[in-house]
């Protein structure tokens, strides 16, 4: 285990794909010697810019994310794509549709794509994720392009692991006022509405923007801008390009830039002690005779939920 460790790290250290490709298959698995791995790793990080993208499924977050890159690519930049997707039921693993959706990226020198499985992390995130973007960063890559499965009230992650945030949106998809109040005025940095040549777009860009002003603090000097765009025919997609360059310049002239560097590392503890806590405690739990007992328990009437999570991890009194 430990002479394979030591393979990965000195291929990732001398840009070896194919050692980055295993290593991001191990954290992912979290095969054994994946914490010795990033033990090794943690000190050939070199931190990188990341930029996010969110919104739910359709939106158009895939089309603008094979822009992105492609364009940076072209600028002589090495550019890591995390694309969250689903979960399958059956293998627990990606589903794989982003992957599909950027084919045309795929092979390109200098892009690095790789499909997660959100694995039902509330956060729309695998905890994963982190491990990933440290191999990457590892790996010396330029900028890192994360793009989630979706945005709700409870898939808000994203804010705290990448520097700068761009919520897509289109119109057409139910209730715009209720769409907006689920916390994506605290989650974006850019808001972009895609398919801006539907009915309802102008109505959604003028309500973000006036929802936008009303919250911004006066003398803030960062007010998220709001794009209209038709990702699909590259309209507005260079003037999101530049919003995204805006704001990390911005990051950069403050205290900014160090504060998210603490939301990201305090998020990843937090991961890896919930992933502790399920190997600990939930993993020995699983199948056997008591839970069995709770979950007839619980069927039956007897006893409620509440009480077989007190039984089978008392409190501290």
């Amino acid at each position: 285990m430990v002479k394979k460790v030591a393979e990965l790290v000195q291929g990732i250290g001398e840009g070896k794909e194919g050692a980055l490709a295993r290593a991001l298959t191990l954290v992912e698995n979290r095969g054994s010697g994946y914490r010795e791995l990033l033990d090794e790793i943690f000190p050939l990080i070199t931190p990188c810019p990341i930029w996010g993208l969110t919104g739910a499924p359709g939106v158009g977050k895939s089309t603008i994310t094979n822009f992105l890159a492609g364009e940076l690519v072209e600028k002589g930049e090495k550019i890591a794509i995390i694309a969250v997707d689903p979960t399958s039921p059956f293998s627990g693993g990606a589903l794989l549709g982003d992957r599909v959706r950027m084919m045309d990226l795929a092979g390109k020198p200098g892009v690095f794509i790789r499909s997660m499985a959100s694995r039902g992390a509330l956060g729309g995130l695998s905890p994963a994720i982190m491990d990933a973007i440290a191999l990457f960063q590892a790996f010396q890559v330029d900028r890192i392009i994360v793009e989630t499965v979706g945005v709700g009230q409870s898939e808000t992650d994203i804010v705290a692991l990448a520097d700068s945030v761009t919520v897509v949106m289109m119109p057409g998809t139910g209730d715009d006022v209720q769409t907006i109040k689920a916390g994506l005025l605290e989650i974006g940095d850019i808001f972009a509405v895609n398919k801006a040549d539907l009915e309802g777009a102008e109505t959604l860009a003028g309500l973000l923007q006036s929802m936008i002003s009303s919250r911004t603090e006066e003398g803030q000097s960062h007010q998220p801008p709001v794009l209209k765009m038709i990702a699909s025919q590259g309209n507005q997609l260079e003037q999101l390009l530049q919003e995204f360059f805006h704001h990390q310049e911005y990051l950069n002239r403050g205290e900014l830039k160090e504060k998210k560097e603490r939301m990201r590392g305090e998020m990843a503890l937090k991961m890896h002690l919930q992933a502790r806590f399920q190997d600990l405690f939930l993993g020995p739990l699983l199948g056997s005779e008591e839970w069995e007992q709770a979950l007839k328990s619980i069927t039956g009437r007897e006893k409620s939920p509440a009480y077989w999570a007190e039984k089978m991890i008392p409190g501290r009194d």
